[in-house]
């Protein structure tokens, strides 16, 4: 939740109301949104091989969940200007590593990338070609200009989007449907130059 006249950002990741009317939530942080949204990790007094998520933030990775988001009214104006965020199942955090901005890990696998990674499409490649919708069209575009951030380990490959649930009136219907990138091969990215990889982070089996 974004208070614009502090300038304050609060995030929580699985909040859920009980019936007394109490809130509860799995993570809780409070960060200014006029900040660089790149965590100290020496902040959080984490040990390594713990999750980060016992000490507040909402993405494993260790970063807001606010960044990268993909918002509806960036698709309704036909513009976004920053990095995006994603998730994917294969990192290489069993070694646990990851890579600026983030600054913590949750994954498992060898091999993969470390989070923190960058992927761009290839600026090159003409998405006009490729049949997306109008919203598909415009997130492509914004891979190829900024690229997306691995931020998360998940089920599959995912960005992330702007939950709408408090917007009364607001929706994603006709804007950005699910499959929007299907017309995107994975032969089309590319990873940016990793450097500086921290070989820190939550230590997980491959059975977690």
């Amino acid at each position: 939740m974004a208070d614009w006249t502090h300038f304050l950002q609060r995030d929580m990741w699985g909040a859920a109301k009980r019936p007394d009317g109490s809130w509860a939530s799995n993570t809780g942080m409070v960060y200014r949104l006029d900040g660089s949204g790149v965590f100290d990790r020496g902040l959080f007094l984490i040990h390594n091989g713990e999750s980060i998520h016992m000490y507040g933030p909402g993405r494993a990775a260790g970063v807001p969940i606010i960044a990268g988001l993909i918002m509806r009214d960036e698709i309704a104006a036909g513009r976004i200007e920053h990095k995006l965020a994603y998730c994917a199942n294969m990192f290489s955090a069993l070694q646990q590593f990851c890579h600026p901005p983030a600054c913590w890990t949750d994954g498992r696998h060898h091999g993969g990338l470390p989070e923190g990674a960058v992927i761009q499409l290839d600026p090159g490649l003409d998405v006009s070609r490729l049949n997306l919708s109008r919203g598909g069209t415009i997130v492509a575009r914004a891979l190829q200009e900024y690229g997306a951030v691995d931020v998360d380990m998940g089920g599959g490959n995912a960005l992330y989007g702007e939950g709408l649930w408090s917007q009364p009136g607001k929706t994603w219907a006709g804007l950005l449907p699910e499959d929007a990138l299907t017309g995107l091969d994975i032969r089309h990215f590319r990873v940016l130059r990793i450097e500086n990889v921290v070989p820190m982070g939550m230590r997980r089996t491959m059975e977690e």
